[in-house]
């Protein structure tokens, strides 16, 4: 209980040194990282330059120019704690440096701040972001930053109504968030799992303080707070700038639009929202228009849902984007998460019939609409008798390039076989050599008696698989259980032997028969291929579709993994307006599957105008990692009989990994949709795309060719991916396939 002080005072002056040493503990236990206190305890670590300017700052902390003067005297503090000296206070003199510019920021209305000021501002932001986050990532932004200032303020003064500068500057922005964002994320989870611990060991904390813990941790970090608001108010003015708005669309879902409730989800995943959709497609409720705050490359849409509007970025030439279009469904992102919430709002709200319609200017419009039924709400129906084609008979274990066109193998192989053919020897775009395990080896190999208990297990896990009906969701377990039963089974007798020899005369390998690891490995890689039957989104596809157990059948194209500096995929039509005056063309660095697999960022995307050759780049890349190629330089991908076909895009669905990626056990746990690899920082401040001029309109104009040829082999529009090496120039196209209407 507080006491109150009744005595009278009493003069002891003894006692003067003794209280003024009881007021410095105090002040250094409770005042933490006060600039005032550190500097006073550090002062003599210090040299008379660093001191001096430390003094100025501390008798001019409210001046406009202190926030960005501590950051300066932070980065001249950096030596000294790194080098161990003045210990804690060092440190906590370097907090209250970051505290004063975090105040700074956050005193200021950022929205009324001009483009100059917040541009600048940025520039600090991630000045002292790179000291505080030791993060290579954040330096790179930074250096990027720095270029772009330099441009604007440079000899052919680029700036603000140059659209080629904000598409640079837009580009690193985007980076520079992603970058942030990430750390942020990686950072909340980590601190969730602590919290987690104490609530563990503390049942009576509130669940909601748990749930709250880690985003209010990331909210304390100047470092990720001030830069992420100063980014969340810049960015529309560059997107602006580089004539991009605020939406970008995949998929238009029709003239009319897309009508449905409006409902808000955190994934396309959320159980709940599964179990909503589910709901919607038996025709017990509306149709959805889902605002979803995190789409990834290997997600589906489910039946049910009629629109999905997302502050993620979707490429326009991604397998999800491609899947939306061929379900007829809205895909939206919108890069302004506030505009997004306020069209929901003026829409009525969450819960609120509204439809989701996508004007000619590329900007989609939610308004409210009566709660009628709606065509999209009844599209899985109309899919539900979807059989697939019936291969020939299993013509051995594994076919060269001549046995391509057979119908033993998948349309990947196939139509490779016909573009090697059509665009013969000395052709200026190059077709990779391979050999497939054709349909029919699988089931080959599970009939084996050496794989017995692996036939009985899969004969379990799909039955049970089977027995979900259309409830919501993925049976999850029973398909785990499935993939793991094909990731044991044992190659039969005859099959190393075969696809060694096959291998050998096609040029993809020689050392097969001998090389008892490498064998190991393209087995492993193999049955990941064939496991991922029963991946989750595959599944769910095929439930959709209507379309029985046993009609899909699965080869795999062995390949070597083509030399890639740059990965493109290029459709002959615009696929959102149907425009057939230019090839679209997106890119990245590394390989396809950050494109392919939509993660996060920006892909260079640009047109490419037909008559004349010439691109016109629309976007420049600013995702955060780049696929490179890891293990032994070869590659598995799934080739299967329900892809590419009329009504049922099936893109991406089924795996294609790199030999020597993972183990069995591993991939064939859960679809990952990264070829096996996990994608690594490329470096945007040294970027060519980026930064050299013509660059990337070289890129896509190349991409761009190779499609042209590709047109002329098949004789009609397609959708081809390939690599480019740079800056030779050198194109090779992986995959070709007719562009689906």
């Amino acid at each position: 209980m507080s006491q109150p002080i009744t005595h009278g005072p009493m003069y002891l002056p003894h006692m003067y040194d003794a209280f003024k040493g009881y007021l410095w503990v105090l002040k250094r236990c409770h005042a933490g990282a006060d600039l005032d206190v550190t500097l006073d305890a550090v002062q003599g670590c210090l040299d008379g330059e660093l001191l001096s300017g430390l003094r100025d700052l501390q008798a001019n902390r409210f001046e406009w120019w202190a926030p960005g003067r501590a950051v300066e005297l932070r980065e001249a503090l950096a030596g000294n704690y790194w080098n161990g000296n003045g210990g804690r206070d060092m440190l906590l003199l370097d907090a209250a440096l970051e505290d004063m510019f975090r105040r700074g920021v956050e005193a200021q209305n950022l929205c009324s701040v001009d483009s100059d000021g917040l541009a600048g501002l940025l520039h600090v932001a991630l000045r002292s972001a790179g000291i505080s986050l030791s993060s290579g990532e954040v330096e790179d932004a930074r250096d990027a930053w720095s270029r772009v200032l330099e441009d604007r303020g440079g000899k052919d003064g680029h700036g603000w109504g140059d659209s080629a500068w904000c598409r640079r500057a837009a580009a690193v922005a985007e980076r520079a968030a992603l970058v942030i964002g990430g750390i942020a994320d990686e950072l909340v989870l980590e601190a969730q799992e602590h919290c987690k611990a104490f609530k563990k060991a503390q049942p009576s904390i509130d669940d909601a303080y748990v749930e709250a813990f880690g985003e209010e941790l990331v909210r304390a970090q100047p470092a990720l707070f001030s830069t992420a608001n100063i980014l969340r108010a810049l960015m529309p003015r560059l997107r602006e700038g580089a004539g991009l708005g605020p939406w970008d669309v995949a998929s238009t879902g029709g003239p009319a639009g897309a009508r449905g409730e409006i409902y808000q989800s955190p994934s396309l995943v959320d159980e709940a929202f599964l179990a909503r959709a589910a709901e919607a497609e038996a025709g017990r409720s509306p149709p959805l228009v889902a605002i979803v705050a995190s789409v990834g490359g290997g997600d589906d849409v489910p039946p049910g849902v009629a629109a999905v509007l997302t502050p993620s970025t979707i490429d326009l030439l991604s397998h999800v984007a491609i899947r939306a279009r061929g379900q007829g469904i809205v895909l939206a992102s919108c890069a302004d998460a506030a505009l997004l919430d306020a069209d929901a709002d003026a829409a009525g709200g969450i819960g609120s019939y509204a439809n989701a319609r996508v004007e000619g200017t590329g900007v989609v419009l939610v308004a409210s609409a009566p709660a009628t039924e709606s065509a999209t709400g009844s599209r899985a129906a109309a899919q539900k008798s979807l059989r697939l084609p019936t291969p020939p008979a299993f013509p051995g274990w594994c076919l060269g390039p001549e046995g391509f066109m057979s119908g033993s193998v998948g349309a990947k192989a196939g139509n490779l076989g016909r573009l090697a053919a059509a665009l013969g020897a000395g052709a200026d775009v190059a077709v990779p050599c391979g050999c497939a395990i054709p349909f029919g080896a699988f089931e080959e190999c599970l009939a084996d008696p050496i794989n017995t208990s692996a036939k009985t297990a899969l004969t379990a896990a799909v039955d049970i698989a089977s027995a979900h009906g259309n409830a919501p969701g993925a049976p999850e377990a029973a398909l785990a259980d499935a993939r793991a039963a094909v990731a044991s089974l044992a190659s039969p007798a005859g099959l190393r032997a075969e696809v060694s020899r096959v291998a050998a005369a096609a040029g993809v390998s020689s050392t097969l028969a001998e090389d008892d690891d490498l064998w190991s490995d393209v087995w492993t890689a193999v049955r990941v291929v064939w496991a991922s039957q029963w991946g989750s989104l595959a599944w769910l596809a095929r439930r959709a579709a209507g379309t029985p157990e046993g009609d899909l059948h699965m080869s795999v194209l062995l390949q070597p993994v083509a030399t890639c500096s740059y990965a493109f995929v290029a459709h002959s039509h615009d696929p959102v307006t149907g425009s057939k005056d230019a090839v679209v063309v997106e890119a990245v660095p590394g390989m396809g599957e950050a494109l392919v697999a939509a993660h996060p960022g920006r892909a260079l995307r640009a047109s490419i105008d037909r008559a004349t050759g010439a691109a016109t780049v629309v976007a420049l890349p600013a995702k955060r990692g780049a696929v490179r190629a890891v293990g032994v330089g070869l590659m598995a991908r799934s080739d299967s009989n329900g892809e590419d076909l009329e009504g049922f895009a099936g893109a991406g669905l089924y795996e294609s990994i790199q030999v020597g990626a993972a183990d069995a056990a591993d991939a064939a746990d859960s679809r990952r949709g990264d070829g096996g690899a996990l994608a690594e920082p490329w470096p945007i401040a040294s970027e060519p795309l980026v930064w050299e001029g013509g660059a990337a309109e070289a890129v896509a104009e190349a991409a761009g060719r190779a499609l042209l040829l590709a047109e002329k082999a098949f004789g009609g529009p397609q959708d081809v991916e390939g690599c480019i090496e740079w800056p030779s120039g050198k194109v090779t196209l992986v995959q070709a396939r007719p562009q689906l209407e």
